[in-house]
């Protein structure tokens, strides 16, 4: 389980938060709350799972859409696709794309940070106007230009802040998180590039 969408390895990670409870007995309870405040929660919607992705991802995916009906909101359903049109759902979220009705409902998606930096993270998918954001809190976004402008313990303070901020107010829905193990070999020449991508034809080098 996963509280945040980076691991300790991460600067800015926050200790303090802890993930949350499933609790299916709570969700039911608020659906029918807002079903009798007259929010419309039979209304149809499509939760995006990308198909080849990992084993057993389409029946997370599907597993995550019956918890949805189970709480009371039976118009999710299921939307299964291939990478290159799961990827073009991930990205629309500019207010075109929302006007325009293509921005998905609900999309499962994966998340790396290879920098081992919150800004990476909270960047992308929490800022306002953010490439894969599909929210905006205005109060979180200060908070986030101090944490890139800072170093050392400022730094990571102020990440921590905004990680709680994202926590509290339910912006991202982390499930798991996986810890990934790095090695070093002499037999591989390598020098990291500042954008977090690895390319293994060009960048990476075997040596006897």
């Amino acid at each position: 389980p996963s509280a945040q969408w980076v691991n300790p390895s991460a600067t800015g990670f926050n200790g303090d938060i802890k993930p949350k409870t499933f609790d299916m007995a709570k969700a039911k309870s608020l659906v029918a709350e807002a079903k009798a405040a007259g929010v419309p929660v039979e209304q149809p919607m499509e939760m995006w799972i990308r198909t080849g992705w990992f084993q057993k991802d389409r029946d997370m995916g599907e597993a995550i859409v019956n918890w949805f009906n189970e709480a009371g909101l039976t118009g999710v359903k299921p939307k299964l696709s291939e990478a290159a049109t799961w990827r073009a759902q991930l990205y629309a979220v500019t207010q075109d794309d929302l006007n325009q009705g293509k921005t998905p409902a609900i999309i499962m998606t994966s998340h790396g940070n290879e920098m081992m930096d919150s800004s990476v993270s909270l960047d992308s998918y929490a800022r306002c106007g953010g490439r894969l954001s599909s929210t905006c809190m205005k109060e979180l976004d200060p908070i986030l230009d101090k944490a890139n402008a800072a170093s050392g313990a400022d730094r990571v303070k102020a990440f921590q802040q905004a990680w709680k901020m994202s926590y509290d107010n339910n912006l991202l829905a982390p499930i798991l998180s996986i810890n990934f193990l790095h090695s070093s070999t002499k037999n591989v020449e390598w020098d990291p590039r500042l954008d977090g991508f690895i390319f293994f034809n060009s960048d990476i080098k075997f040596t006897q």
